[in-house]
């Protein structure tokens, strides 16, 4: 079983044209190894990066979201991306959401 740190966060106000990243940990509570992926997000504007070694059991790694400005308008916004993996020869996802203010 995977664990977030947290599954929605404010990511504050970012001025358009600029970009902002926010780490989420996330610790492999299973007793085998998972391979964490990024499978999806609300728009173009938000990504993720994701270390590509498996996780270890009880061990943790950080899921990066991104934001970049420059792909969506000004004003409060609500956004998403969704973290996959299989358990237990089953696939299972997570969505994480943020809110982020453009300037």
């Amino acid at each position: 079983m995977l664990t977030f740190s947290t599954l929605q966060f404010d990511m504050g106000d970012v001025k358009f044209g600029n970009k902002k990243s926010f780490p989420v940990n996330v610790k492999n509570e299973s007793i085998e190894t998972i391979v964490l992926h990024h499978s999806g997000s609300s728009c173009s504007c938000t990504t993720a990066s994701v270390d590509k070694n498996p996780i270890l059991p009880n061990t943790n790694t950080n899921f990066n979201v991104h934001f970049n400005s420059n792909k969506t308008g000004k004003g409060s916004q609500v956004k998403s991306i969704i973290a996959s993996w299989n358990e237990n020869g089953q696939p299972k996802t997570q969505k994480i959401q943020f809110k982020v203010n453009v300037t």
